[in-house]
């Protein structure tokens, strides 16, 4: 069973506590409403599925953008935002994530898919008879 941690301190919150309950205690809940007030705009925990960057997406290739979400995975799981049964799927994606970049960097290069032009080669016409 995964043990849930108090939004504000971090303090794993007990066995017995409700489902819906975030904070460890009413000090923890008040003084989280008091943060939100006084920052309305705060910054809220990055989710996976909108994770988002300041860079720009636009001409990008596959493994810019595979550094993209590498950042964002990182920030989301280090955020003390980030609620307690969130981190593991999150670390399981960022493994995922810096596996892949690893593989797409240490992957043979195909000079016909970097779009090598292979001037001066020219196809020999077919003869059945060398079969």
């Amino acid at each position: 069973m995964v043990s849930r941690a108090c939004l504000r301190c971090g303090k794993v919150l007990g066995k017995n506590v409700g489902g819906r309950r975030k904070y460890c205690s009413d000090n923890c809940r008040k003084r989280a409403a008091d943060q939100r007030r006084r920052h309305p705009g705060g910054e809220k925990p990055v989710s996976s599925a909108h994770a988002s960057s300041s860079a720009p997406v636009s001409g990008c290739d596959y493994a810019d953008l595979l550094r993209i979400s590498l950042t964002a995975l990182k920030r989301a799981v280090e955020d003390d935002g980030t609620p307690a049964n969130a981190v593991a799927p999150l670390t399981k994606q960022l493994l995922a994530v810096g596996k892949e970049i690893t593989d797409l960097e240490n992957r043979p290069v195909d000079p016909l898919e970097e779009g090598v032009s292979v001037s001066g080669a020219a196809d020999e016409p077919f003869d059945p008879e060398t079969l």
